[in-house]
């Protein structure tokens, strides 16, 4: 059985689906455009929404926790996203000069 704090964890958990979702915009704005990369986190999240949506029921509480859920889901996916777009854009402005 695990003790101490499961902070570090939970913490290392976000910066490894930040880091492969930067890695995984990255590609594909190199691939395919920005519009695809923009759009590749955002249909993740929908995706988790739409599969978690079916298990709230209409309390408030439940409610209020199913949008913190969501907000710590989204907060590594986008922020790595925007790391992955904002490097592709950085690496395509530094190759043009």
């Amino acid at each position: 059985m695990m003790s101490g704090s499961l902070i570090p964890m939970a913490v290392a958990a976000a910066v490894f689906v930040a880091a492969v979702v930067a890695l995984a915009c990255w590609y594909v704005a190199a691939r395919l455009g920005q519009g695809w990369a923009m759009a590749l986190p955002l249909v993740a999240l929908a995706g988790f929404v739409l599969t978690v949506w079916e298990r709230v029921d209409a309390t408030l509480a439940e409610g209020l926790g199913f949008l913190a859920l969501c907000a710590i889901v989204a907060a590594p996916i986008l922020i790595g996203a925007a790391i992955g777009i904002g490097l592709y854009r950085w690496r395509r402005k530094s190759a043009a000069r």
